[in-house]
């Protein structure tokens, strides 16, 4: 295959598409792993996060409890980017596309996370803003109703007919 081939197979509208989705699946992945300890997102949504963190030390089992949570918030931004990646790859191999596609993908939304686009303060403000109408129920409804929102639009943006067309349909009259 010459490289002008090559790079003729290479979908931009798929990848601009599909990078989006991964992005919200990405962030919805970081409020899902906020759960996996609500005593310590508790603690220190209640305290702050200085005085959270003194109460917090003063537990026998704050060390190993505070390094499962900060391992699992990383991880998160992985999580979401392997999701997405296996969702971007099976779409791209069923509507017969290159695989390379996906690939793109991966690496770019593998360095966004390496320039911290993920863990930025204007991203926390526009996008998790949602969950605050659930505060007074329970802080953990909070990461819930974000999450669950997220996701949603991220699979939508994957499966629904209009980005499918505009990402895939293009490529069929060539």
């Amino acid at each position: 295959m010459t490289i002008l081939k090559f790079i003729y197979r290479i979908s931009w509208r798929q990848i601009t598409i599909h990078l989006v989705a991964t992005f919200f699946l990405i962030i919805a992945a970081r409020q899902f792993v906020a759960l996996n300890d609500i005593g310590i997102v508790n603690t220190i949504y209640k305290y702050g996060v200085e005085d959270g963190l003194k109460l917090l030390v003063k537990e026998d089992n704050f060390a190993n409890r505070f390094m499962n949570y900060t391992y699992w918030n990383a991880m998160s931004i992985l999580i979401g980017l392997v999701v997405a990646m296996t969702i971007s790859l099976t779409l791209t191999i069923r509507k017969k596309m290159f695989w390379l596609n996906s690939l793109i993908v991966f690496i770019i939304a593998l360095s966004l996370n390496w320039f911290g686009l993920y863990d930025n303060k204007v991203i926390d403000t526009i996008f998790f803003s949602f969950g605050k109408l659930f505060v007074g129920i329970g802080i953990p409804y909070k990461f819930i109703a974000n999450g669950t929102l997220l996701t949603i639009i991220g699979i939508v943006i994957f499966f629904s007919k209009w980005t499918s067309n505009f990402a895939f349909k293009y490529r069929q009259t060539e």
